[in-house]
């Protein structure tokens, strides 16, 4: 991989970085989406002043032992083997439909109800809203959010 990488859509360049820094802590949701899944919350339902905050599934946990700082209870609607991990989809309860990427042992189940669990260090504000002419730029936008 480069030492450097660009995130273009409709011709105009939205992000320029070293890979896991852009992957890490995108400047805009079409980029978040862009380089990999993304859950993409409402800011305002975890204190952010930024209107949308980003958590990636490999950050989320199910059925949390330790502390998180968010949690949101749901219920599973989907499970995807990946072999030693697995790629569940949780409609949590506030509306948002939350992925989470956890060890395939963690047993979940389609229709089982778990937590999904954040730690603080691992949501990142979004700052900037996607460009108008970036909005249907060709990554599916599948949006988090509730209302959508």
């Amino acid at each position: 991989m480069s030492d450097l990488i660009g995130v273009m859509a409709s011709g105009r360049v939205l992000q320029v970085g070293p890979p896991a820094d852009v992957y890490e802590r995108p400047l805009t949701p079409f980029v978040a989406r862009f380089l990999g899944a993304a859950n993409l919350l409402d800011g305002r339902s975890v204190g952010s002043a930024s209107p949308v905050v980003m958590v990636r599934p490999e950050h989320c946990q199910l059925n949390p032992v330790g502390a998180c700082r968010w949690t949101w209870p749901g219920k599973v609607t989907s499970v995807t083997f990946l072999g030693a991990d697995l790629l569940a989809e949780v409609a949590c309860e506030n509306g948002s439909l939350l992925r989470v990427r956890a060890r395939a042992t963690v047993g979940a189940r389609p229709g089982g109800d778990v937590v999904v669990g954040a730690s603080e260090e691992h949501l990142w504000p979004v700052p900037n809203a996607d460009p108008p002419e970036v909005t249907g730029a060709g990554v599916a936008r599948r949006s988090t959010f509730p209302t959508e």
